[in-house]
């Protein structure tokens, strides 16, 4: 580019001073060049460096004289000096724009509340401050191989998102621990994935992000033009990279911290309503709603042996709605299964990623149903295992070491209220039921008697009653011992819980009398009932015989209906046993009604 100007004020020899901007040229080539179009010309120097030229024409016949040709030389070198101040300049000033804007970024981590929000901010910052197409940022997170990427994307998409794997230059970073430079990503393939190839970047500059405990990650600049890095910009950015990743690990302590904090105001609050209330419902409720302030999931159950002991039910737990309870066919006692494996082994599981990795029957099935990771956690107390606690979520690397020493001490809380709970059911199932036989006890039969009675009353129901006795049984106790007795009870009660219905209320009376409450039944309808009851006591059964030599036990029944003669439950009460001994009186083995 040639540029010509007036000089005024300079005498004699100088009309034109022309300045030559090429530098595609040597030194010697410049010099030549500017001789040949008529210019007494030297290259301007600065330090040995040919920075530019500088060229005067005479317009006056003749050759110029020795003072004239020593003008340009003079000029030459100050002109190079102050081009190459102004050079200096420029990249001074460039540095230290950026390295206060990055001085402004390290203030801004310290808001180690809004971690992320800072370091989202920091990507475009960091994007414009170095005239870059894209910037990422990838941190390692607490679960190992878990990754969250913070950046502008190449394809102008901002934003953050996670991933079990770093990008190839982010791995060799933390590999090397120190900066890498691709001048041109063409020719260092080795250093770039071929889908940064494919948007077009040629030169990249990364740098490790590492705090006072190692390394975190990378920071890494993408260009899609060839580019040389300056030894500045690269420790520039390298230092704001280490205040990233102090404010990364200040960030994670008070995050940690503010998790303890929580975690033992959670098991505070819990712990109050396992005290306060043996409503297994609310402490569920409360404690769906406790976790989901801490641990972000999709889907939360706990899941307990069923009555049988064979399989499982399996409790959906939510904090705005009641616990649902669910049967689901897992295996014999859930072999093969997650929660079998956790409560086998007493230890927790935690599956990052379904997609990447199987080892349980329902593995597949969660999958299906868009589930990414899940862990899983035994219930324990008092040292014996309860069930187990389930947390599932559609992103994948959910659930890590975090997550775990948050709900290791929560499941803890719950186990202790699943304990509690179920020997509260148990003290009130001993309190109303025969321990025995396993029927209600004369306690509990008055109090259903009376409510069911109250009932029949007020809609105009029907309502009947049957007291059963064992025929013979002191003479059997006499013959064969009080276990034996003991035996025959056992089989009465079984008898009469497979003959009759399931809104029938079974009672043992007392000694070998039992009682049976049935609602919405007339008396001949009951009839119908007692015959089946009684032909099925009957039956005959192994290694029990009667005391008259018989090769079955027989009962004989009373049966009662609530009528207009039957004022109060003793009324009913009495009605039946007056037709008990009426059958007993008649040889027993029969009903009689009252």
């Amino acid at each position: 580019m040639w540029n010509d100007s007036k000089q005024e004020g300079m005498r004699g020899e100088i009309g034109t001073i022309l300045i030559v901007d090429e530098d595609a040229r040597s030194a010697g080539e410049l010099q030549a060049s500017l001789e040949r179009r008529g210019f007494s010309a030297v290259v301007a120097r600065s330090k040995e460096e040919a920075l530019e030229a500088l060229g005067i024409s005479e317009h006056r016949p003749g050759r110029f004289s020795q003072e004239g040709k020593q003008i340009p030389a003079v000029l030459g070198h100050q002109v190079g000096i102050e081009i190459e101040k102004t050079g200096l300049f420029e990249e001074t000033a460039g540095a230290l724009a950026r390295s206060n804007l990055l001085y402004e970024l390290s203030n801004q981590l310290h808001s180690i509340q809004d971690f992320e929000d800072t370091v989202q901010l920091a990507a475009q910052q960091i994007l414009e401050a170095f005239q870059a197409d894209g910037t990422l940022i990838s941190l390692h997170e607490t679960p190992p191989g878990a990754v969250t990427r913070v950046g502008v994307f190449l394809g102008g998409r901002r934003g953050s998102e996670r991933s079990s794997d770093l990008d190839p230059i982010s791995q060799a970073v933390m590999e090397a621990g120190k900066p890498i430079l691709v001048s041109s990503a063409s020719h260092v393939a080795a250093h770039v994935s071929a889908s940064l190839l494919e948007e077009g970047v040629e030169a990249l500059m990364a740098v490790p992000v590492q705090g006072m405990s190692g390394r975190h990650g990378a920071l890494a600049l993408y260009y899609r033009r060839p580019r040389e890095f300056r030894p500045l910009e690269v420790e520039t950015l390298g230092i704001y990279a280490n205040h990233l990743g102090i404010g990364l690990e200040n960030a994670r302590l008070y995050a940690a911290s503010q998790q303890r904090a929580e975690r033992i105001a959670a098991i505070s609050r819990l712990s109050r309503v396992i005290s306060s209330s043996l409503d297994i419902s609310e402490v569920y409720q409360t404690f769906a709603e406790e976790v989901k302030q801490l641990i972000q999931y999709d889907r939360m159950g706990v899941v307990v042996p069923d009555a049988s002991g064979k399989g499982f039910t399996i409790l959906k737990l939510a904090g705005d709605q009641p616990t649902i309870g669910e049967q689901r066919a897992m295996g014999s006692n859930g072999e093969g299964t997650g929660v079998q494996w956790v409560m086998s082994r007493r230890q927790p599981h935690v599956e990052r990623d379904l997609a990447e990795k199987r080892l349980f029957t329902e593995d597949e099935l969660l999958l299906s149903e868009g589930v990414r990771s899940c862990v899983r956690l035994p219930l324990i107390a008092r040292g014996k295992v309860l069930g187990a606690l389930f947390l599932e979520n559609a992103t994948p690397c959910s659930y890590g070491e975090r997550e775990l020493e948050l709900l290791v001490p929560l499941g803890e809380q719950l186990a202790i209220a699943i304990e509690n709970a179920r020997l509260f059911q148990e003290i009130n199932r001993l309190a109303v039921t025969d321990e025995l036989t396993g029927l209600f006890n004369p306690r509990h039969f008055y109090h259903h008697l009376e409510q069911e009675f109250r009932r029949a009353q007020r809609y105009s129901r029907p309502l009947s009653l049957i007291m059963l006795d064992i025929d013979h049984f002191k003479r059997y106790n006499d013959l064969h011992g009080h276990l034996a007795g003991d035996q025959v009870l056992r089989v009465i009660a079984g008898r009469l819980r497979s003959n009759t219905r399931g809104v029938d209320f079974l009672a043992r009376y007392g000694g070998d009398e039992f009682s049976i409450i049935l609602p919405e039944t007339d008396l001949g309808q009951a009839r119908v009932q007692a015959e089946r009851i009684r032909s099925a006591i009957e039956q005959d059964s192994p290694g029990i015989h009667d005391p008259t030599g018989g090769k079955g036990l027989t009962a004989s029944l009373g049966l009662a209906c609530v009528g207009p003669d039957i004022r109060h439950i003793e009324d009913l009460v009495g009605a039946a046993d007056r037709a008990l001994y009426r059958s007993k009186a008649a040889g027993g083995n029969q009903i009689s009604l009252a």
